[in-house]
């Protein structure tokens, strides 16, 4: 049995921790590696999340960039996975800028690979939202009161930024070069729309509410959350997240719970939507304030010391 003690983490769409490291973008970075893209861009709808994907390098020098929303959000989790990652220092916090934009800095990421790409570093709900509207982000997360409309990430604001360095400290660990990523970027915020509709909901609806769907005693089933780390995942010394997606109707009932996991582990099954069952909400509210079905989407991220 592990004598270690697990952590849970409960995100909405803008509670990941992000770092914006004040000057650091203003260093001479050392040079990585440049890579030009070997594939176009690919956009994936399945398992309720869509998937930005491409491709890069060659032979020795191949990487991959994945860019994941499972809702309309300001944020996505990001995957990058290759050789050049071997050099990031796994204990330190680690930025992704895109052209010369402020880079963002994450200290919560995770180590894995992806196929036959290794090591990957990934991310959990990164903003991309421009330095002064990070704090605004929070707007978004509909834990909270007065959350309104959909978000989408910001993508004018990459028209002249298409490439990604992978940054840490005053070093470039690897850059992407990124054709077309603005066309890319509005493909993926629709996708996004898309699964308000596959859900049932109403988009044009969701555009215009004053806001969403209020959890009211978040603290309790947290706690639930908190004394049910999966054992097999506890032994096998896995770590990961869970997303779910709550349906909530006019009068604040939970009438569906859709749970997949956002880390792709063998043991880790969490029992996210049992423990939603004891979940309660304020029903989102409509442009006229008015009670209308929505949802309520975060993710858990099971952490080890």
């Amino acid at each position: 049995m592990s004598t270690r003690t697990p952590r849970i983490l409960v995100l909405a769409a803008a509670a990941s921790t992000t770092l914006v490291a004040p000057g650091l973008h203003a260093r001479e970075a050392q040079p990585g590696p440049v890579l030009k893209p070997s594939s176009p861009w690919h956009l994936d709808a399945a398992n309720e999340k869509c998937r930005l994907a491409r491709e890069f390098g060659d032979g020795t020098t191949k990487h991959v960039l994945l860019m994941e929303l499972d809702e309309p959000s300001t944020t996505a989790d990001f995957l990058v996975a290759g050789p050049a990652i071997r050099e990031t220092k796994w204990r330190k916090p680690a930025g992704f800028r895109f052209g010369t934009l402020e880079p963002v800095y994450e200290e919560r990421y995770s180590k894995g690979s992806f196929g036959d790409y290794e090591p990957a570093l990934m991310t959990v709900e990164t903003s991309l939202s421009a330095p002064d509207q990070r704090g605004k982000d929070i707007e978004y997360n509909w834990n909270v009161e007065n959350a309104s409309g959909l978000a989408s990430i910001p993508t004018e604001r990459f028209v002249g930024h298409e490439m990604l360095s992978v940054v840490q400290d005053d070093t470039t660990i690897v850059t992407l070069q990124l054709p077309n990523l603005v066309p890319a970027l509005r493909a993926l915020n629709q996708c996004a729309e898309n699964l308000v509709e596959f859900w049932g909901l109403d988009l044009e609806q969701h555009r215009t509410m004053q806001r969403g769907p209020e959890w009211t005693n978040s603290k309790v089933v947290i706690r639930r959350f908190m004394s049910d780390y999966p054992s097999k995942a506890l032994r096998r010394g896995e770590q990961g997240s869970v997303r779910f997606v709550v349906l909530v109707d006019e009068k604040g009932e939970i009438i569906e719970c859709r749970q997949s996991d956002a880390t792709e582990l063998e043991a880790l099954d969490s029992p996210a939507c049992r423990a939603m069952e004891r979940a309660k909400f304020e029903p989102a509210l409509d442009a006229n304030g008015q009670p209308m079905r929505s949802y309520y989407a975060t993710k858990i991220r099971y952490v080890l010391p």
